[in-house]
């Protein structure tokens, strides 16, 4: 895999890891501010969140890259 292939893969699983781990923690709010949707959470926590993601998109980006290079998984042929 060339470089540009890794960080590619990398941005792809990043972001399917980002909308995964969206859902988890969140709350709605018990006292919603007018003119607020019922279902906004009170502490979405995105910082985390993100976080999460990029260490489980580095795992899976790793694990992606083991197996091209162990040919496991061909893409050019």
């Amino acid at each position: 895999m060339t470089l540009g292939q890794i960080i590619l893969s990398y941005l792809i699983i990043w972001s399917l890891c980002v909308f995964l781990t969206l859902p988890f923690g969140v709350r709605p709010s018990e006292n919603p501010l007018p003119l607020e949707a019922r279902g906004a959470p009170e502490r979405a926590h995105y910082g985390r969140k993100i976080a999460i993601a990029a260490v489980l998109a580095l795992g899976f980006t790793a694990l992606l890259y083991y197996a091209v290079t162990a040919e496991f998984i061909h893409f050019e042929e």
